[in-house]
């Protein structure tokens, strides 16, 4: 992999018309959105993006995302990595109109008459990437969490609240 960062602003319809592959590696510092879920800045994303359009038409990009980020175990409360490794596949239309026509499968990507930055559609992956909570294996995090107690008094037991029900049951 290349340490091409991501091009800035291009025009979709131009790479798609040239039937265009971009291989790049972004640093996981310039996806602010995506570091407010992170525990470092640390590393790169390493991305690969195919804009075509197919012989039935429809114009389309396929994406592949890879990084290794830092998120924090909800059981020990340390950074714990995190590997990514995602495809995905969007259509590209300009309107709402043309987006609702794409199939039920394919997530639209609405580009509109302006050059666009990529890496917005590449950090909206990444995030959807990252699990809303995340744990490390229970032998992993053995040194840092420490299982709570029970207490050796036994409980008390407390009168059932429909035992007098039992008794209208049974006639007593």
């Amino acid at each position: 992999m290349s340490s091409t960062p991501l091009p800035r602003q291009v025009d979709i319809r131009k790479l798609i018309a040239a039937d265009t592959i971009i291989s790049a590696q972004e640093p996981l510092r310039n996806f602010a959105r995506l570091l407010d879920m992170l525990e470092a800045r640390d590393g790169d994303v390493e991305v690969n993006l195919h804009f075509y359009r197919r012989e039935q038409g429809g114009k389309f990009i396929d994406g592949e995302v890879r990084a290794i980020v830092a998120v924090l175990c909800q059981r020990c409360m340390k950074p714990m990595p995190l590997a990514i490794d995602s495809t995905f596949s969007v259509g590209v239309v300009w309107t709402d109109e043309q987006a609702i026509r794409l199939p039920k499968d394919l997530e639209p990507y609405i580009v509109g008459d302006e050059l666009q930055d990529v890496r917005d559609l590449i950090e909206d992956e990444l995030i959807l990437c990252v699990p809303y909570s995340s744990y490390h294996e229970q032998l992993d995090c053995a040194d840092n969490y420490v299982q709570p107690e029970l207490p050796d008094t036994p409980v008390e037991s407390k009168p059932n609240p429909f035992q007098v029900l039992e008794q209208l049951k049974s006639g007593k």
